[in-house]
């Protein structure tokens, strides 16, 4: 097996494991997984006619367009924030922040003190 076969397997097998991975989630859509399976197939077919040079080329400038893909699907469709408390605009890390207690909360939480004077 000569240098460049292998290294596109690897290819092939690295673009299969992480479709797998990002298809996990779901938020991405089919156009996500119907782009990335073609481009396995073309990487397949790639794989097994490797004495031409044209599914060599047409996986790779597939590939190309696919990774250009999933940045703009990632851009477009990647959940904001941790949790459905979070705005769209805050960050993960910071927690929600609870509304200030009103007088008669604060009134109904202070300590009772029998020894008080009235």
């Amino acid at each position: 097996m000569n240098p460049p076969q292998i290294t596109l397997k690897l290819l092939v097998f690295f673009h299969f494991v992480l479709t797998v991975w990002a298809s996990q989630n779901g938020f991405l859509g089919l156009s996500y997984v119907y782009m990335n399976l073609f481009v396995l197939s073309l990487g397949v077919w790639s794989i097994v006619h490797h004495e031409s040079a044209e599914p060599v080329f047409m996986f790779l400038i597939c590939h190309v367009f696919s990774i250009l893909q999933d940045i703009i699907l990632l851009g477009i469709n990647e959940p904001r924030g941790g949790s459905p408390s979070h705005g769209p605009y805050e960050n993960i890390d910071t927690p929600p922040t609870a509304p200030a207690p009103t007088d008669e909360e604060q009134a109904y939480n202070q300590p009772y003190n029998s020894q008080e004077k009235h």
